[in-house]
């Protein structure tokens, strides 16, 4: 049998100093990396024939925690987040089948981009808000 499959559907994001509250549709988050440093000198060899590469590299040590993308329900009467320190972010998953303890991922980011209102006939208005993840990330498996 495969990994267990979750839901999106209770998910929750608090933000510790704006409060922030609006109904999230959707979270997009763009990924974890780091940087591949160039170790190659000027005595590196040169890829032999049959073969490829030639530069070398070590991982990084520092790494990027990437961006979260919300979309959310557009409110105009809502103050949206805007360009405001970095703050304590907190996305609590729901609960899985046999768990009692929700998967918790905490840390410190600051919005970089509000986007919309996206508007149109007989449509629901949303928006996009871009968070810039820094610093350490804490995950708090579920139990």
């Amino acid at each position: 049998m495969g990994a267990a499959v979750e839901l999106g559907n209770g998910t929750a994001i608090v933000f510790g100093t704006s409060g922030f509250a609006g109904q999230i549709t959707k979270m997009d988050f763009s990924g974890i990396s780091r940087e591949a440093v160039d170790v190659s000198h000027l005595g590196s060899a040169a890829a032999g024939a049959g073969q490829f590469g030639g530069r070398d590299f070590k991982p990084g040590k520092l790494i990027d925690p990437g961006e979260l993308v919300l979309t959310v329900h557009f409110d105009a009467d809502t103050r949206p987040l805007s360009m405001e320190p970095a703050e304590t972010i907190t996305i609590t998953f729901p609960l899985d089948d046999g768990e009692s303890t929700a998967s918790i991922w905490a840390g410190s980011g600051f919005c970089t981009d509000v986007s919309g209102p996206s508007v149109e006939n007989d449509a629901k208005m949303e928006q996009t808000i871009t968070l810039k993840l820094t610093g350490d990330w804490t995950i708090t498996a579920a139990t």
